[in-house]
């Protein structure tokens, strides 16, 4: 792929994902949480179904009720890891990935979510959580991880390439 359409294809992964975020947080408190409560009742459903334990309807709730809280965190670390992603693939189309890039993409993640709790403090019963801007730094640094596993990976499969 050449580099122009390289840029252009990942800016523009870049800034869907970054709208995508958006319209996440721009979701009322109480439409949020039905959403977020159904992903964690069906989570807790499909290991009822999975493994046969034979759970009522009632306590299928209390567990679903349990899991709302981490399920929901998990979702911004994992939102956050794929901006890094992102953020770090538009990156290598202007620059060699160095220490310098990969500070830039937690900055402009970190920038991200710091702006994505101050709207959220204007969204109906959302609020804006420095917690969150911590839970989503990390959701950030691990997929920075990730991303820098990835471009070893095919450094070397590159260069096992060039040896013959």
């Amino acid at each position: 792929m050449n580099k122009w359409l390289y840029r252009l294809v990942t800016g523009l992964l870049l800034l869907a994902w970054l709208g995508a975020i958006f319209g996440f947080s721009a979701q009322p408190a109480a439409e949020s949480a039905k959403i977020s409560g159904s992903v964690s009742y069906r989570v807790v459903e499909t290991y009822n179904r999975i493994f046969d334990k034979e759970m009522t309807e009632p306590v299928i709730l209390s567990w679903a009720k349990r899991l709302d809280y981490p399920i929901r965190k998990t979702a911004h670390m994992t939102e956050y890891a794929i901006l890094a992603i992102l953020a770090g693939m538009c990156v290598l189309g202007y620059r060699k990935w160095e220490q310098r890039s990969r500070w830039s993409v937690l900055l402009f993640a970190v920038g991200y979510a710091v702006t994505d709790e101050i709207h959220q403090l204007y969204v109906p019963g959302r609020a804006g959580c420095l917690r969150d801007v911590c839970i989503d730094g990390l959701g950030a640094v691990i997929g920075l991880f990730l991303f820098g596993i990835v471009l070893k990976f095919a450094e070397n499969i590159a260069k096992k390439k060039s040896f013959y």
